[in-house]
This record gives structure tokens, sequence and C-alpha cells, in this order.
């Protein structure tokens, strides 16, 4: 099978951040569906049926991201490596409340110490150390 052009994978690259992008809605929607009926804010029969629904769709949401994986899945120049972690950050941009889903995401481990400090690990840490690095880089050829 020949190797996919830049331009399919470009095209498979934002149809996968767009179907991520999604995903990450349904999961929002699910979390606050179970805390609307926890608060008594819907009814158990309107639970279930979105609880039901959104499941429904997150999981032919995941096959379809996972065969968009694959699609765009060749061999990775540095580069190319460092864009799929800029990437997932970028889905994050928006953000204006700290989620479940967005901690998971992005959050390696907290440790909260007795003194009530806090330390927070995140994920691809050293990849964000190596972009800046590299943003530097670039911002003294110019």
């Amino acid at each position: 099978m020949a190797n996919p052009n830049k331009t399919e994978l470009s095209t498979n690259s934002d149809r996968l951040m767009r179907m991520i992008s999604r995903k990450n809605d349904i999961e929002s929607l699910l979390i606050s569906v179970g805390q609307d009926y926890r608060k008594e804010e819907i009814e158990k029969e309107e639970y279930d049926y979105l609880n039901h629904h959104f499941e429904h769709e997150l999981n032919a949401l995941n096959k379809q991201i996972i065969e968009a994986k694959i699609s765009v899945q060749i061999p990775h120049s540095e580069e190319d490596q460092l864009s799929d972690v800029v990437c997932e950050f970028i889905q994050h941009k928006n953000v204006l409340q700290i989620t479940r889903y967005l901690l998971h995401s992005l959050v390696e481990k907290v440790i909260v110490y007795k003194d009530r400090q806090i330390k927070v690990t995140f994920k691809f840490q050293d990849e964000i150390e190596e972009i800046k690095t590299k943003i530097e880089n670039i911002r003294k050829k110019v």
C-alpha cells in the first residue's frame, strides 16, 4: 500500500482532531447529565435516555478515532511528534474551568503535602520543555 501524501495526512489529522474534540464534548455532556441527575434537575427516565444516547455515540466515535489514528500513523519526524503534543494542548485552548476529563488528559499526578503545598506533574512535561526550547531557538534565528 502506498504511503498517503501530506495533503491526505493533513485532512485525516484535521478529521481526527474534530473527532477528538467531539469526544471531549460528549464526555463533558455525560458528566453534566450525571450531575444534573444527582441534583435532581432531571428525571431518571431522561437521565437513562441521555446517558444511553451519549454512551452509544461515544462508543461509535471511539471506534472512528482508532481508525483515524491508524490512517495517520506513518513514521513521524521529530517535528511531527512535537506537533502531536501541541495538538493535544490546542484542543483545550479555550477551557474556562477544569473538568475531570481535562485533568485526566493533561495531568499525570497531583501531590498534596502536609504543609498544604501542591505539586502538579503534567503529562507531556518533557515534550513541553522541548517545544519551549525549539521555539526559543526559532526566535533566535529570526
